[in-house]
């Protein structure tokens, strides 16, 4: 961000900023023109009113969360859809949980608030107007926080995919309780969900317990993926290491967790305290920060602010260990084609097979263009029968479609780890570094971890 405002100021631009990074009030808001803090739907238009009367305010503090059917259509023209990978829309905002490390209660309440079926549609249809094709993530905090209100929802927009087609495919985020509703797991399918994030934090009961994930307790979150996934969805797992309550042995319990879930994207973070979480108090209070999280605390660890029980060199050692084993190319397709094996495609999804924006995938039995992929060598070991090779029997259309972005996900995550382990002395030779890293190598997510003192 700190670049990006650096360059605005040299080219004389005027600043805003606002959303996650303001969820609470701050001490540093010196550095652009105008703070946006809370949501947008009443400030933005005083905003521009004062502006055009040539009087702004620094700050611009909502008063309360609005109704989402004050929210504006988006203007699809204003920008070009070849530099995006995926839209984005909205149905709800809030979440009716109370994790202590997350600010979704602080940003968007714990009483979730909708769009009606009516307006989500409205804005489906232009988006297929403005003519583009293939993935779309609605940003909800927990797509399923009002179930009656996502049963609606997910009706109407299966109705509306018939009728054109399938010209989209949709993610999302959900709570883990998803997998207990049938009914909610079949009206995602029909609608042409592929993918949604679900956040399993961790296999450690009392760490689940110290972060108030009561949602996650007291049930089987193997089973509970491997339900979703019979539904055509892939499970893209968050986790988080680092809670008061791991046991030393937290690392190979989270992989051994991974594996047995089959999951191909595992998203694992480092604790981190964003302000005014009930964690960042609670931490405050135990002299046991080391400053703001700016929320990235997956690679990057400029998000980590929290002085962990087990020791910083002991979570970060165990940290670099558990992704080398998550991401050591034979492992990785391995937990691939575990997955494939149970993954129930259905012919629900009757669109294209290529959508018309982006780039391509992996082509079936091979990788992307030039086979630039991580681990080539491991991967054509891989592509037998009844392994990474795109399977023959999967139904053509969108549910192939599925496997392929679900493989891509993997694909891009991999690389993420790949830099990050290119960076440790030891862990990858010079030859595996060209082989598995693009060229960038994200130095400085190298630089901070070795620079840290920790490599």
């Amino acid at each position: 961000m700190e670049e990006a405002i650096r360059r605005c100021r040299t080219a004389g631009v005027r600043i805003c900023s606002g959303g996650v990074i303001y969820a609470t009030p701050r001490d540093d808001l010196s550095p652009v023109d105008h703070i946006f803090l809370g949501e947008v739907e009443d400030t933005l238009p005083q905003f521009l009113a004062d502006l055009q009367a040539g009087q702004p305010r620094a700050v611009y503090q909502a008063e309360d969360f609005p109704d989402l059917a004050r929210t504006p259509r988006p203007e699809w023209d204003l920008i070009n859809f070849s530099d995006y990978l995926t839209m984005a829309l909205q149905v709800t905002r809030g979440c009716p949980h109370d994790c202590d490390f997350c600010h979704v209660a602080i940003l968007n309440g714990r009483q979730p608030r909708s769009k009606d079926a009516a307006q989500v549609l409205e804005e489906i249809d232009g988006l297929y107007q403005a003519g583009w094709r293939g993935p779309v993530m609605f940003v909800d905090d927990n797509f399923i926080g009002q179930k009656a209100v996502a049963r609606r929802v997910l009706t109407a927009l299966a109705d509306w995919q018939i009728r054109h087609s399938y010209p989209f495919i949709f993610l999302s985020q959900a709570s883990v309780e998803v997998a207990d509703h049938p009914d909610l797991l079949a009206l995602l399918q029909r609608a042409g969900f592929v993918q949604l994030f679900l956040g399993l934090e961790t296999p450690a009961a009392a760490s689940l317990a110290e972060c108030n994930k009561k949602q996650n307790l007291k049930r089987d979150l193997v089973g509970a993926v491997r339900i979703i996934q019979k539904y055509s969805i892939d499970v893209l797992g968050g986790f988080i290491v680092g809670f008061d309550a791991d046991p030393p042995t937290i690392f190979e319990e989270m992989a051994e967790f991974i594996e047995q879930a089959a999951l191909p994207t595992a998203m694992v973070g480092v604790l981190a305290a964003p302000p005014g979480t009930r964690l960042y108090a609670r931490l405050a209070a135990e002299n046991r920060l080391t400053g703001q999280s700016d929320g990235d605390s997956i690679a990057n660890l400029s998000g980590m602010n929290v002085i962990p029980v087990m020791g910083r060199a002991r979570l970060l050692s165990g940290y670099k260990r558990l992704l080398t084993r998550l991401y050591e190319p034979e492992r990785y397709y391995r937990r691939v084609a575990d997955f494939l094996s149970h993954y129930c495609p259905k012919p629900v999804l009757a669109g294209p097979s290529a959508d018309q924006n982006r780039g391509p995938y992996f082509p079936a039995g091979g990788l992307g263009p030039g086979d630039q992929g991580p681990g080539p060598k491991v991967f054509l070991g891989f592509s037998g029968p009844g392994a990474i090779a795109v399977p023959s029997d999967l139904p053509s259309g969108h549910s192939h479609h599925s496997w392929r972005i679900s493989l891509q996900n993997t694909e891009q995550t991999f690389r993420g780890y790949a830099s990050l382990k290119a960076g440790i002395p030891g862990m990858l030779s010079v030859r595996q570094r060209k082989m598995l890293l693009p060229a960038e190598n994200s130095k400085n997510i190298l630089t901070r971890m070795n620079t840290d003192g920790h490599g």
